[in-house]
Formats: C-alpha cells, sequence, structure tokens
C-alpha cells in the first residue's frame, strides 16, 4: 500500500470512519488521525521544511508521537524520536548531533536540556483546554486574534488538513534516525531509509497474515523499534487496528490484559518473553484467554525466549508464539520462527524471509552447519548506516551484509539458533544497556577511580548489570551514595542491579581489566555491605538491589507507588531474591498482594514460622 493511498482512504474513502488506534479505551478513527497528519504537515512545510529536514521528537501521549512520527514519515521529513525521560546530558548530545531543522518537545524540556527555541522551529507540547467547533470557526476568522504556532496540541486547532501537492517521499530518504545505546559522547544513530521501513513492514505484514481485520494489541514504548514498527506503522499499512490497554504494565494487571483478548477481538499480541514469563507465573484461572475466534498467535520479540518458557507458555494457554530476531539496524525482524511449519522450530529464531543470512568463524569464512560464528544478515530492510559516524558503519556494513554481533549456529534445514553475543550489549528484560555507557556515567562521581560494567545472567530479567567500582575514599562511597548519584544521571533500565567495590580491579600485563576474574568474585559479599540480620532491613536490602534505591530512603509504609522502579519486573525480581534468601517459596496469590512492605513483612514471618 502506498502512503499517498493511505491518506486517501483516510480522509475521503473508506477508511475515515474506522478507528485506527483504541487507546485505554479512547478511540481515534483513521480520518481523525490522519487529519491531524495533514494538518502537521502542511504546518511544517509553511515553516520551509523539505523532504530530508530533521525533525526532533521527545513527548508524553501515546497519540502524540504516534502521530508526529507518522507525519514525519509519511512527509519525508526525517523523525527523530527520544523519550522524554531519557538522561539529560545524554538528550542534549544527541539533540546537537541530529542538527534538526525542528522539533516538538515537552515544555520543560527545552530548559532542561538546554535548547535555544530560537535556533530552530520549535513547538513546545502544553496541556490545553479542549475548544468548541464555534471557538474554532471564530478563532481561524478573527483578524486580531494571532494563530498560535508555538503550542501544540492548541496549533492544530487552526491548522487546514487539505493534501496540496502531496507525493510520496523518495525510497532513498530518510525515514528515521533512532538512536541506540552508546556513551554519551558517541551515540550511534540508525539510518533507516524509507525504501528499508517499507520493504520490512511489507514483509511483516506477509509474514504474520495481517490485512485490514487485524488487531493487534502492543503495549510497548513507541520510542522503540518493536513499539512504533510493529504497533502504529504496521497497523497503518495494514488499515488494521492498533489497541494499547496500559501505560505501564503491572503484575495486578494481567488478568485485565488477558480478559482483553476476547473483549477487544484481539488477532495479534505483541509482547517480549519478560511479559511472557510474568502471565505464565500469573494467569491462573485465564488459561483459555487465547481461545478465540479472532486470535491467531503470540509475537516475542526484544530479547531471547528460553525455549522451557515458550514450551511451557504454549501447552498452558493451548496457543502459538511466533519467536522473532532483529536488530534497530533492521528495521524490527529478520527471521521468525512459528508462522508457519517450514519456519517454525521451538528453540530457534527460525529462518530468513526475504533476506539471507549467513555465519561466519573469526576469518571471514562461511562455516557449515551446526557450527559456531557471527550472524551475518543481508537485504532490503538493511539500514543504510550510523548517523554522521562512518567508522562505526564501516565496522557494521560490508559489501551489504550487515555484521550482527551475535553469535549463532544454523541447523541443516536453515534454522538459526542465537547462542551468544560478541558485542558488548547486555539485554536487561528486553532492553539494550550499554555497559560502557553506564561505566562513563559512573567515572564522573568524584570519589570513583575506576568503575567496569559486566552482564551475568538473572533469572527474572535474563541479565542484569553489576557495577565494578575502584573508590578513591571506600569509607565515603557506599552503594546507596553511588545509587543516589546514578538516579539522577540514568534511565531506570540502565541502573545497575548491584555495585560492587574493589580495592584494585585484576589486570593484564597491558594494564586490561580481567572480566573472568572479576566475574569469579561475583556473589561473595563485598565490605562495607554486609548482610543484616534484621528481617525489615534486609528486606529494604533486596529491595534497594531490585529496584535500584537507596535501602536508607525505604520505609515499611512504602508500596509500589511510592517507590521508584517499583515494577512489574522488579517486584519479581524482589519475590526471587526473597525466596532464595529465606529458602522458601511464595504462592501466586501471596505474589500478587506483596505490593507494599508491610505485606511483605507478614507473608514473609508466616513462612519463617512454618519453616
Amino acid at each position: 500500500m502506498h502512503t499517498e493511498e493511505l491518506l486517501h482512504k483516510s480522509l475521503t474513502g473508506e477508511l475515515k470512519k474506522k478507528v485506527f488506534l483504541d487507546l485505554v479505551g479512547k478511540q481515534h478513527t483513521y480520518g481523525d488521525f490522519f487529519s491531524d497528519v495533514a494538518k502537521m504537515r502542511n504546518l511544517f512545510l509553511s515553516k520551509g521544511l523539505k523532504e530530508g529536514d530533521k525533525i526532533f521528537l521527545s513527548i508524553e501521549g501515546d497519540y502524540d508521537i504516534a502521530l508526529l512520527f507518522l507525519t514525519c514519515v509519511l512527509s519525508g521529513f526525517t523523525a527523530v524520536s527520544l523519550d522524554p525521560h531519557i538522561n539529560g546530558n545524554r538528550a542534549k548530545a544527541i539533540f546537537e548531533q541530529a542538527e534538526a531543522k525542528a522539533c516538538v518537545l515537552e515544555d520543560h524540556l527545552f530548559e532542561k536540556w538546554g535548547i535555544d527555541k530560537s535556533s530552530l522551529f520549535a513547538l513546545s507540547k502544553k496541556e490545553t483546554q479542549k475548544k468548541g467547533a464555534l471557538f474554532k470557526k471564530l478563532l481561524k476568522s478573527s483578524s486580531s486574534e494571532p494563530a498560535d504556532e508555538s503550542s501544540y496540541p492548541a496549533v492544530l486547532g487552526i491548522l487546514e488538513n487539505t493534501l496540496t501537492d502531496y507525493h510520496p517521499p523518495s525510497p532513498d530518504s530518510i525515514a528515521y534516525i533512532l538512536f541506540t545505546s552508546g556513551t554519551t559522547s558517541d551515540p550511534k544513530g540508525v539510518m533507516i531509509t524509507q525504501r528499508n521501513l517499507w520493504a520490512h513492514i511489507t514483509t511483516l505484514k506477509n509474514v504474520y497474515g495481517m490485512d485490514d481485520t487485524t488487531r493487534i494489541l502492543n503495549n510497548l514504548s513507541f520510542y522503540h523499534a518493536d513499539g512504533m514498527m510493529e504497533g502504529p506503522v504496521l497497523t497503518a499499512f495494514c488499515q488494521g487496528t492498533l489497541v494499547r490497554l496500559v501505560k505501564k504494565f503491572e503484575i495486578s494487571l494481567i488478568a485485565d490484559i488477558l480478559a482483553s483478548i476476547y473483549k477487544h477481538r484481539i488477532s495479534h499480541l505483541i509482547a517480549p518473553p519478560s511479559m511472557l514469563a510474568l502471565i505464565n507465573k500469573f494467569s491462573e484461572g485465564y488459561e483459555d484467554s487465547f481461545q478465540t475466534p479472532d486470535f491467531k498467535f503470540i509475537i516475542s520479540l526484544s530479547a531471547h525466549l528460553e525455549e522451557h518458557l515458550w514450551q511451557n507458555f504454549e501447552q498452558t494457554f493451548k496457543t502459538k508464539i511466533v519467536n522473532v530476531y532483529g536488530l534497530t539496524e533492521t528495521v524490527s525482524g529478520s527471521l521468525f520462527s512459528g508462522t508457519s511449519d517450514e519456519l517454525r522450530k521451538i528453540g530457534t529464531v527460525g529462518k530468513p524471509v526475504d533476506c539471507e543470512v549467513k555465519v561466519l568463524d573469526e576469518s571471514g569464512n562461511a562455516l557449515p552447519a551446526n557450527q559456531e560464528g557471527e550472524l551475518l544478515i543481508k537485504g532490503d530492510h538493511v539500514f543504510k548506516g550510523y548517523y554522521k559516524n562512518q567508522e562505526a558503519t564501516d565496522k557494521v556494513l560490508k559489501d551489504g551484509w550487515l555484521y550482527s554481533g551475535d553469535l549463532a549456529v544454523q541447523d541443516e534445514q536453515g534454522h538459526v539458533k542465537i547462542t551468544g553475543r560478541k558485542k558488548n550489549i547486555i539485554i536487561v528484560g528486553g532492553f539494550n544497556v550499554h555497559p560502557e555507557e553506564v561505566s562513563e556515567v559512573i567515572n564522573t562521581h568524584p570519589l570513583v577511580l575506576e568503575s567496569v560494567c559486566v552482564g551475568v545472567k538473572d533469572t527474572v530479567f535474563g541479565e542484569k548489570l553489576i557495577a565494578c567500582v575502584v573508590a578513591s575514599d571506600p569509607a565515603k562511597l557506599t552503594k546507596n551514595v553511588l545509587r543516589a548519584f546514578l538516579t539522577e544521571q540514568l534511565e531506570i533500565n540502565k541502573m545497575p542491579a548491584d555495585i560492587l567495590f574493589y580495592k584494585e580491579f585484576p589486570k593484564g600485563l597491558a594494564g586490561k581489566v580481567q572480566l573472568k576474574e572479576l566475574e569469579k568474585t561475583f556473589g561473595k559479599d563485598q565490605a562495607p555491605d554486609q548482610v543484616q540480620q534484621d528481617l525489615q532491613q534486609e528486606i529494604f536490602r533486596l529491595a534497594s538491589s531490585s529496584f535500584k534505591v537507596d535501602a536508607n530512603g525505604l520505609t515499611m509504609s512504602d508500596n509500589s507507588q511510592t517507590v521508584n522502579g517499583w515494577d512489574s519486573m522488579a517486584h519479581l525480581h524482589l519475590v526471587t531474591q526473597l525466596e532464595e534468601r529465606f529458602n522458601t517459596r511464595f504462592g501466586a496469590a501471596e505474589i500478587m498482594v506483596m505490593n507494599n512492605f508491610k505485606s511483605i513483612e507478614d507473608i514473609l514471618k508466616k513462612h519463617l514460622s512454618n519453616a
């Protein structure tokens, strides 16, 4: 489907009254949504923006970020979207590197990130009261009332939704730039062309069997590729409907999410393995949730899907999971396991669709079946390169092949199994974390001499980040002091799960830290933080590790609403730590109500007294 056809059908054709977005019960039709797209396109054009110009986006609200992103993609502008909760130093570095011609930001971010509004066309997102149709008409006709072109979404009330001189963007123009994890001083911007984007969206539509009856449930963030591409973009391309239920996934809402499969006639559920693990654990009584006439299958992406979870989930819910492998550099996916008998093999990421793959050894030689090497991908969906970083581009793009940095084996039938990672990326609950970025921030603390961050396996998050630190004054620099410092510098997903202190690091002759030797010390007590015997203090100590907060700031009256970082994954992590520490097991009903420290203490006391 061409972009021109989508806009025409939405504004004047059969799509006009069809629901495009269903956001927590508030429905937005194709007609309303793409009318706003046309308005924003006209505004940017009136300010002299042309195809290829970059627009920097960082705002709250699913409707708003979807609207502005699709405005850019359909109009030929380059979208540079950034989560508004990102660290300020990193945001400023990315903004300066992007050299955007326009931006739409939450009003407070201009000052927080030090962005000069006078240097580009700037829109501030402010909450406004809704205007009635009569007011809009009077506003447009009043010469004494100046048009407010600096505030979003108020500006939508004074714009026309005509599509004068519309033409689809050039296939070679950059549709969007998505900055991946990297150091603050060297963020990597993945450039995806219009050809890359629509080639892969076509693949997704075909491999998932989607059409205008498709109803996707996807609660992933629109600031991540899997949230945006397999959310609003794919939905619009299929002319289907996208449903989003909650802004924040919580264990207590699992029943509502499962009930919504039938209530909203969902055909495809997009979910990372971490969400599937929680649903699998806390779904008693809802095992038939996917047995509806409309539901097709679950799409698992963003992180490694454990074979045991895959098998257990399918057996429990009598449904199918499609396991997807892809990178930000490949739009979203590349290999698929489960959409057909030919592609499906549990424990693998399946086979490539509309692309080629091969596995090479360290010398660049192709390997035979069942031998481990680096996975390479080639296809129309492979990105153009890293923005303004030719050196980094040349390291991963060679003769049209993308060097994924992932280790894999391919069997005789062509199924690929990911076995490890060559590149230094840690995936924590589906989020990519660059350990060098975290170390860079830690090293800015005046009492830190040096640090190194390492990823280790974790039963809940898949992996967790351990920060190893050498302090200049160990008496003054404690875990809580450093955590308080990092809280102001890092997003919650990048916070270390634990901080270990050392007098010095084991190093080789070249002065490089020997990570294997360092890892041997993990799990051993590290001074000055010794295990405390008081039950409340021990709960706080473990909670500090799970929620990545200062243990001294916790009280027994705190709960999941008052503690930053107490989300469903962190909650399950705390439960797991408590079970291991006190050698006990909690029931599902107990875990569901352990949403405050008082209930945790009461339940734990009961278990200890019965031991």
